[in-house]
């Protein structure tokens, strides 16, 4: 039984605990409820005990401070043959629900309010027919699916038995179904009969909301077993995936179960049951430990014997398993029995090398990005920096160190007044002007970017050394070179946020799944099903990481050389960089890309062009607050040219911006969140790389911008 109960009497004196409760909070023996669960010295001001003995029933919810778990409760009234009236509450833990729900919680209603009921046996139902079912149910009823059970019979109700205050299938008139859910209020009790065996249930019934179709979600949460605490925990330790192993130290004879020998791919006759059976098949560089660890655990009753090593599987690999066993002593001493559990870890081992090397990754990432990166709390305290930032400010590493500890007083009040305008705009940037020291002027460019946390605020820095090309600027003959250049550095910025929000879903889910798994081994509740999607999670999750840094490291790559490609390819390119900032903004994006068309161009240029003109797009949805906001891209092939149109629904160009639009440090964003530069690069890029035009119209929904460029570019390349 998954849930908890407990019995109070109306002093508050605890008759009864179940050892899912003791678990958690120990002996109860002689204590007061408030201070068994809440460590008080008097009754809880939230106390239910009042409206128990009027005779209701409770259904509340509670956050144990003792634990760190979060129980729905159900308190209902029993009446004792004395005339009392003592409260029986059943703990129900949701606290993984809590996390579901936070993970979940973009999902339907429909899977939402499934997950908001913990499943003993579940099924969702009209009253009349089954719709669907859990493995519990049908586990319970001996069918394999809901459809075999469908064959035999319509309803649930059709096992149900009478008996006193027990829900039959016509509640004078009303269905059974109907009559629970227009009595929440209530606790509703079920006795059915299955294999010639009374059962009985607390049944919950939740409205799905979410059709017409008049569907709910019922729970039976199985109270007979109450009474069979023996059986239940008999039933657990037979069905768990765990290979068990017992070793007579003084015949040194040994058993391993068939689940033992499953696990490395042999049935259960084709191993010998000799100790021999297991020193073979250990891995190389795990014997001597392993063996290490055994003796010690024979010398020392107090040691906990839990490690991980690698056994042989049949077919040649190697297995990871976590074995927890105990020695057993005789009353000399003297070591005399060993048993344990074999746990298959394997997925989770490959998952941990999966993670390091992802973190590895980035790490090289980081390292190799040509600029100082910077996270900060919202009091300066600095929690990560790259190998190039911790260089700039000639220490060893700049985590835990703040602003104060790393500037002069003046610069550090300069430096907090930036961090202060980043947390109100969201974004920000500023030239700094200093000198080293060896006296050399040095002009750093700083973009500050906002990192919004689940619990706080966090500040991201990108500091660009630009004082070469700010120094030469006077010297470069092509204007528009230097205005492309930091364009990039700009763009730079933006990526490096997006990196930052792109990742901090898939690391959250990451963590989750894995501290799930590392709790269930440490409670012993390892369920294989749970274990294989969990790892799945994490797999999917982080080939999500990977695949963000492909598509930041393609923008990324540094030189400018024509190539032959895809036009489309290159657009998918582009939307893998700001894709997840458009769908994070519930912006809808609608491609028509036409027949697959090669060209040849500088594919790394018009992924820019590309970039600004859909992040410009995005913007002026967001400005105006379109409610179905929408990108539309259209391309489409000519005789000389291929066109690319990027249109969106935010209104449109103003008449009196149309012949500005393009013009150098023009905008209309504001300071703030706009140079100017965007649309005035891309059209230099566009016109003066790219050999084509970009033009800009409306339609009957907002603005258009078309991008023309040949099929190919002309023989004398401008190789950057």
């Amino acid at each position: 039984m998954q849930d908890g109960v407990y019995v109070v009497n109306k002093d508050f004196d605890i008759e009864y605990v179940n050892p899912v409760l003791t678990k958690d909070f120990g002996d109860y023996e002689g204590k007061k409820c408030y201070k068994y669960f809440h460590n008080l010295d008097e009754v809880c001001p939230w106390c239910k005990n009042d409206n128990i003995q009027k005779g209701h029933s409770v259904h509340w919810e509670w956050y144990s401070d003792k634990n760190g778990k979060t129980y729905d409760l159900l308190d209902t009234p029993i009446y004792n043959a004395d005339g009392t009236i003592s409260k029986l509450e059943i703990f129900r833990d949701i606290t993984e629900n809590k996390l579901i729900e936070e993970k979940l919680k973009f999902s339907q209603e429909y899977f939402q309010s499934i997950f908001d009921v913990t499943p003993n046996i579940m099924i969702t139902t009209n009253g009349e027919e089954i719709e669907r079912v859990n493995s519990a149910m049908l586990d319970f009823f001996g069918f394999k699916t809901v459809d075999d059970f469908k064959s035999k019979y319509s309803c649930i109700c059709d096992f149900f038995i009478e008996g006193d205050d027990w829900v039959q299938p016509d509640m004078d008139g009303t269905r059974w179904l109907d009559y629970i859910l227009k009595n929440q209020d209530k606790l509703h009790k079920v006795s059915m009969l299955k294999d010639k065996k009374q059962y009985h249930f607390i049944v919950w019934a939740k409205l799905l909301k979410v059709d017409k179709e008049h569907r709910s979600v019922v729970v039976f949460t199985d109270i007979s077993e109450l009474e069979k605490i023996s059986e239940r925990l008999e039933f657990a330790t037979n069905g768990t995936n765990d290979g068990l192993w017992d070793w007579d130290l003084l015949t040194n004879e040994v058993y391993y179960s068939p689940k033992w020998k499953e696990i490395l791919g042999y049935r259960d006759e084709e191993l010998q049951n000799i100790f021999e059976t297991w020193e073979t098949r250990v891995h190389p560089d795990d014997i001597v430990n392993m063996s290490k660890n055994i003796k010690l655990s024979h010398n020392n009753p107090k040691i906990n014997f839990k490690h991980t090593f690698r056994l042989q599987h049949k077919d040649g690999h190697w297995v990871w398993i976590l074995v927890r066993a105990k020695t057993i002593f005789n009353e000399e001493g003297k070591a005399v029995r060993m048993a344990g559990f074999h746990t298959d870890i394997s997925e989770q081992k490959e998952l941990e090398f999966k993670l390091r090397a992802s973190q590895l990754e980035f790490d090289l990432f980081m390292h190799f990005i040509p600029a100082k990166i910077l996270i900060k709390e919202q009091d300066g305290t600095v929690i990560y920096s790259n190998d190039a930032a911790n260089s700039f400010f000639n220490k060893e590493s700049l985590v835990g160190k703040k602003t104060e500890n790393l500037l002069p007083p003046k610069e550090a009040k300069n430096t907090n007044k930036f961090d202060s305008n980043v947390l109100k705009y969201g974004k920000y940037e500023e030239l700094s002007e200093f000198y080293n020291q060896n006296g050399e002027k040095v002009i750093i460019r700083t973009l500050g970017f906002k990192i919004e946390m689940k619990e706080s605020l966090q500040i991201g820095l990108v500091l660009l050394d630009i004082t070469q090309s700010y120094l030469d600027k006077e010297e470069l003959k092509n204007k528009e070179e230097i205005m492309i250049a930091q364009s990039r550095h700009a763009a730079m910025g933006e990526m490096i946020s997006m990196i930052a929000h792109q990742w901090r879903q898939p690391i959250s889910v990451i963590a989750m799944d894995a501290n799930n798994i590392l709790a269930d081994i440490e409670l012993d509740m390892i369920d294989e099903e749970q274990l294989k999607n969990g790892s799945q999670d994490i797999i999917k999750q982080t080939q999500e990481l990977s695949k963000t840094i492909d598509d930041f490291r393609n923008f990324f790559r540094p030189g400018r050389v024509s190539e032959e490609l895809l036009v489309q390819d290159i657009l998918q390119e582009a939307l893998g960089v700001i894709g997840k900032s458009l769908s994070n903004n519930n912006i809808e994006v609608i491609l028509e890309l036409g027949e697959a068309q090669k060209v040849k161009t500088y594919s790394r240029e018009l992924m820019q062009v590309l970039i600004n003109i859909i992040k410009n797009a995005k913007e002026v949805l967001l400005e105006n607050d379109i409610e179905d906001k929408k990108i539309s891209i259209y391309i489409k092939k000519q005789d000389e040219n291929l066109t690319i149109t990027i249109c969106d629904n935010g209104g449109g160009v103003k008449e009196e911006n149309m012949e500005k639009i393009f013009d150098p440090y023009f905008t209309t964003k504001g300071e703030k969140n706009g140079t100017g530069l965007g649309l005035y690069m891309s059209r230099t890029i566009v016109e003066k790389h790219l050999e084509g035009s970009l033009s800009v119209f409306n339609d009957d929904e907002g603005a258009c911008f078309k991008i023309t460029i040949p099929h190919a570019l002309k023989d004398k390349e401008k190789e950057k």
